[in-house]
């Protein structure tokens, strides 16, 4: 399944733009130095105008210039690009942005655009094969059985670089890992393919976790405006709870314990 990808789909900004200068830096990215302008593009720094909102704005305030900001110029139109800064090291930070770029196609470069871009925190084999041992007791509902080739006796499992495709601009450079989502606590397998036009990454479970609770059985400090889920008073639901929320600390203790060795 395409979890994520990033194609040269320039989408300018609507807003009326001011150019202060054009940049000119070499190279442009210090962490990516073979990235290249494409002809007739320029990187500029300039101003949008925006309508002033946040506490104690009134509602009609007349529009005001931005603070300077970095964009990527093409054909007379600006997008922002959120990696760039107007001096000191610049790293490209948002993979988003690599999709406007040229590169020379060679495994080189891919292999530094992917240990940059690739999925973090990285999970190893071995702390896959480890977290499978200790949550089969308990959470075996939450290994998926995509799971079972990874750990398989002699499975050839060689997270990295896997093999290019394609030819002249439509070669693809294609490599795979383990990864850990600390929004959704799920453990993945995923497979990153790098071009010139882009890149995709596909993404498949290996280790859901257990929905989150829905009650704390724990005091919490009280901050206005949160919503804060009291546990019920009804003995039964509350000790049902209550066990809920501690399997789910369990799961996660787990999870935490192996990743972040």
């Amino acid at each position: 399944m395409i979890y994520q990808r990033g194609f040269n789909e320039f989408s300018p900004s609507a807003k009326p733009f001011r150019l202060i200068e054009i940049v000119q830096r070499k190279p442009l990215f210090d962490n990516l130095p073979f990235l290249k302008l494409r002809a007739g593009d320029q990187i500029v720094r300039g101003q949008f105008l925006r309508q002033p909102f946040g506490k104690g704005m009134k509602a009609g305030a007349p529009e005001t210039w931005s603070e300077p900001e970095i964009f990527l110029q093409r054909a007379g139109h600006q997008m922002w690009i959120g990696s760039l800064e107007a001096s000191g090291p610049v790293p490209l930070l948002s993979r988003n942005d690599l999709a406007y770029f040229d590169w020379a196609l060679s495994r080189a470069n891919a292999d530094a655009l992917f240990e940059i871009y690739r999925p973090k925190p990285s999970v190893s084999p071995a702390q896959l094969a480890m977290l499978d041992a200790e949550l089969q007791p308990e959470f075996a509902e939450y290994l998926e059985e995509s799971l079972t080739p990874f750990l398989e006796k002699d499975a050839k499992i060689s997270p990295g670089f896997l093999y290019e495709m394609g030819e002249g601009d439509a070669l693809k450079f294609v490599y795979a890992g383990l990864g850990y989502d600390g929004n959704t606590r799920a453990i993945f397998q995923f497979r990153l393919s790098l071009g010139a036009k882009g890149w995709s990454e596909e993404r498949a479970t290996l280790i859901s976790a257990p929905t989150t609770p829905r009650f704390s059985p724990r005091p919490q400090q009280m901050v206005p405006g949160d919503r804060v889920d009291y546990l019920p008073r009804d003995p039964a639901t509350r000790q049902r709870l209550e066990a809920h929320n501690a399997r789910y600390c369990r799961f996660e203790a787990i999870i935490a314990r192996v990743v972040e060795k």
